[in-house]
C-alpha cells in the first residue's frame, strides 16, 4: 500500500485515512493467515491499539472547535511519534485513532499502548485566548492477533470482529477512566 501518497493522508492528524487504514489491517490479516498457512512455525503476528480521547465533547462544549481540532491534531502527532517505521496508523474518525503493529506479542501490544496513554497524557487542551486549560485522557483497547480468534461460525468477518474485539477492551478502559475522572 503507498502510504505517501497526500490523499492517503488525514489532513488533522497526519495519519492514513480510514478507509486506507481498514485496507492495511485486511492485507495484514492475510498476511497472518498466509504464513500461519504456508509455515506455522514461522507464523508472525500483529497488534491493534484503539484509542479515543475521553469525553471530547465537554470540552469542545467549552473552548469549541478549534482547541478540539488542535488536541487531535496533537494526538495524532503522539501516535505518529510512537510508530515504528513497520505500524500502520489511522484515524478510525472524530476522536478515534487505530494503530497497527506487525510482529509484536500480546504483551508489547499493551505496552505501547500504556506508551501513548503517557505521551497523549501531556496532551492538553487550550482556551480561545491559548491558555492552557486541561490534561486529556486516552481510552484505549488492545487485541492481538492470531491471539485472539476470528469464529469462522461467526458472523462477523476479519476486520469488523478485530474492530469489535478492539472496542469491548477501549469500553472497559472507559469505565476505569469515569472511576478515575468522572
Amino acid at each position: 500500500m503507498e502510504v505517501d501518497n497526500k490523499e492517503n493522508i488525514d489532513g488533522l492528524t497526519g495519519l492514513l485515512r480510514y478507509s486506507d487504514g481498514i485496507q492495511a489491517l485486511i492485507e495484514a490479516i492475510n498476511r497472518v493467515d498466509t504464513k500461519r498457512i504456508i509455515n506455522s512455525s514461522r507464523a508472525s503476528s500483529f497488534g491493534i491499539v484503539f484509542a479515543d480521547i475521553y469525553k471530547l465533547k465537554s470540552p469542545h462544549d467549552r473552548y469549541g472547535h478549534t482547541p478540539v481540532d488542535d488536541v487531535i491534531h496533537d494526538v495524532g502527532g503522539v501516535i505518529k511519534n510512537l510508530s515504528k517505521e513497520t505500524d500502520i496508523a489511522f484515524r478510525y474518525g472524530g476522536d478515534e485513532f487505530v494503530l497497527i503493529m506487525t510482529n509484536v506479542t500480546e504483551e508489547e501490544t499493551k505496552q505501547r499502548a500504556e506508551q501513548i496513554r503517557l505521551e497523549a497524557s501531556k496532551v492538553r487542551i487550550k482556551d480561545y485566548d491559548g491558555q492552557l486549560r486541561e490534561n486529556i485522557h486516552l481510552s484505549i483497547g488492545t487485541v492481538h492477533y492470531p491471539t485472539i480468534s476470528l469464529n469462522p461460525n461467526s458472523n462477523l468477518i476479519g476486520v469488523e470482529a478485530l474492530l469489535i474485539y478492539a472496542d469491548e477492551d477501549l469500553q472497559r478502559d472507559r469505565k476505569r477512566n469515569q472511576e478515575i475522572y468522572g
